[in-house]
C-alpha cells in the first residue's frame, strides 16, 4: 500500500514537472518572437540613426562654409559634448536601474551585509546621475548660444535641418538604449528558463 502510494505521489509530481515544462516552453516561444521583432525595430532605428548622421555631417559642412572659426569650433563642441553627456545620462540610469533591482533581491533574501553594499553603492550612483543632469544643463545652455549664431548665419531650412538632427539624434540614443536593454533582459529571461527546464529534465 505505501509502495503504491509512493507511486502515485512519483507521478503526480512527474506530470506537475511536465505540465510547468510545457508553461515554460509557451513563454520561451512567447518571448522569443518579442525578441525578434525587437532586434527587427532595432535595426530600422540603426538605419535611422545612420541617415540621421549622414544629415549632421551636411549640416557640419555648411556651418564650416557659412559660419567664423570660433563659431564652428563652439558648434562642434557643443555636438560633441552632447552626444557625450547622453551616452553618460543613459549608462548611468542603466547602472541604478540594476543596483535598485539587485537591492530588491537582497531585501526579499534578507541579506543586510548585500543591501548595505548595495545602499550605498545606489546612493554614490544616484549623486553621480544628479552631477550629470548638472552637466546636461550646461550644455543645454551652450545649445543656446549655438541657435543664436546658426539662426543668423543660415538660411530658414538649413537651421531646421539643424534642429531637426539635433531633436533626433537624442532621441534615436535614447529609443536605442532602451531597445538593447529590452533584448538583453529577453535574452537573460531566455537564458534561465531554458536553464531551469535542463534541470527538470535532469531531475525525471
Amino acid at each position: 500500500m505505501k509502495k503504491a502510494s509512493q507511486e502515485i505521489e512519483g507521478s503526480s509530481e512527474e506530470l506537475d514537472t511536465q505540465e510547468l515544462n510545457k508553461k515554460k516552453a509557451e513563454l520561451i516561444n512567447s518571448i522569443s518572437k518579442k525578441l525578434e521583432g525587437l532586434k527587427l525595430e532595432l535595426q530600422e532605428l540603426e538605419e535611422d540613426k545612420k541617415k540621421n548622421e549622414e544629415l549632421g555631417n551636411e549640416v557640419t559642412e555648411v556651418v564650416k562654409k557659412v559660419c567664423e572659426r570660433r563659431e564652428i569650433r563652439k558648434y562642434n563642441q557643443y555636438i560633441e559634448e552632447q552626444s557625450k553627456i547622453i551616452d553618460l545620462l543613459l549608462s548611468l540610469s542603466g547602472r541604478v536601474a540594476r543596483a535598485e533591482n539587485a537591492l530588491s533581491t537582497a531585501e526579499a533574501e534578507d541579506d543586510e551585509e548585500q543591501k548595505t553594499s548595495l545602499q550605498q553603492l545606489l546612493t554614490k550612483l544616484r549623486q553621480q546621475y544628479e552631477d550629470a543632469k548638472t552637466l546636461k544643463n550646461s550644455v543645454d545652455k551652450k545649445s543656446k548660444t549655438v541657435s543664436t549664431f546658426l539662426k543668423t548665419n543660415l538660411n530658414t531650412e538649413q537651421y531646421q535641418d539643424y534642429e531637426y538632427f539635433i531633436k533626433t539624434k537624442s532621441n534615436l540614443t535614447w529609443m536605442s538604449r532602451e531597445f538593447n536593454d529590452k533584448i538583453k533582459l529577453g535574452e537573460e529571461q531566455l537564458q534561465a528558463l531554458r536553464g531551469s527546464m535542463l534541470s527538470s529534465d535532469k531531475a525525471l
